[in-house]
């Protein structure tokens, strides 16, 4: 996997945690994605087709901050104190078993908006 660039770093107050690539970010289904520290951790649960819509669960600090389920592309979420646009759901090929050659695991593509909006939970599910 190529490393990641953040061409955002320096451009105002936000973390530099997560590297982006041209202001987006991609998850890829049960691959966690954590920050050094452990203070955030992201992984995508589930990616269906028909409409393509994805389960993202993060946690902040060991606790659940927010479970995203049955998220479609444009929908907006918040991780890691920004606000990201769901701009991509590539569903793979996961009809087959993991175990089969032709599997292929989907991801998910996250396009940075900016800051979180606010700490409030609005839209949020949170266990």
């Amino acid at each position: 996997m190529a490393e990641e660039i953040n061409e955002d770093a320096g451009r105002g107050a936000l973390p530099d945690w997560p590297v982006t690539r041209d202001g987006y970010w991609t998850l890829h289904w049960h691959i966690p994605r954590d920050r050094k520290g452990a203070r955030y951790s992201v992984v995508v649960l589930k990616i269906r087709n028909d409409p393509p819509r994805t389960t993202i669960l993060v946690r902040s600090e060991g606790q659940v901050a927010a479970k995203y389920q049955d998220a479609r592309v444009g929908d907006v979420v918040e991780i890691a104190d920004k606000r990201w646009e769901i701009a991509e759901i590539d569903t793979g090929r996961m009809d087959v078993s993991w175990k089969d050659r032709g599997f292929e695991a989907g991801s998910v593509r996250l396009k940075l908006l900016g800051p979180a909006a606010s700490d409030a939970t609005g839209g949020k599910e949170v266990a």
